[in-house]
């Protein structure tokens, strides 16, 4: 009685079918997996860190804000006795470098992200001054800086992204 039903392969189609449509949907991620290149893959991530770029330049002031440079070693020198001075008139932190005065170097911050590696710098004028008195370290992330960015703002867009490009 049931090998009468829907003669012949009817029966064998209508089991395989499903799996039939789920093989080629795999099938085109595939293909469109392969079609994701290390290029797209830069382009896509330059473009979600020049989308939070403010927040890698907050990470990186707030490391300087602790005393901390991108290699999250403590900023040296410190500061002269007539600096310690200054700072405790005006209630700002002394007992670590921060390299805050006035708010300008902090304020000049910005990033380039146009290729890898990517650039933090500051257009005041005083920056120059800094980098040779406490090195280009102080321009960059250090690793408790960078594990807030990933799992903050970087994973779940790169996700989205990969999610979106390979239309899952």
């Amino acid at each position: 009685m049931f090998r009468d039903w829907g003669r012949g392969n009817d029966f064998k189609w209508f089991c395989v079918a499903p799996y039939f449509y789920n093989a080629m949907a795999i099938r085109d991620k595939v293909q469109r997996g392969q079609l994701m290149t290390a290029e797209i893959i830069d382009r896509g991530l330059l473009n979600i860190v020049r989308g939070n770029d403010t927040a890698i330049l907050d990470l990186n002031i707030k490391q300087l804000q602790s005393g901390r440079d991108s290699k999250g070693v403590p900023l040296s020198p410190p500061y002269a006795p007539s600096t310690v001075s200054l700072k405790k008139f005006k209630n700002l932190p002394y007992d670590r470098v921060t390299l805050f005065q006035e708010g300008d170097f902090y304020r000049g911050f910005y990033l380039e992200a146009i290729n890898w590696p990517l650039v933090i710098d500051s257009s005041d004028r005083k920056t120059g001054k800094l980098v040779e008195r406490y090195g280009a370290p102080i321009f960059g992330l250090d690793r408790e800086s960078l594990r807030e960015l990933n799992s903050v703002h970087i994973k779940s867009e790169f996700v989205r992204f990969i999610r979106e490009f390979l239309q899952l």
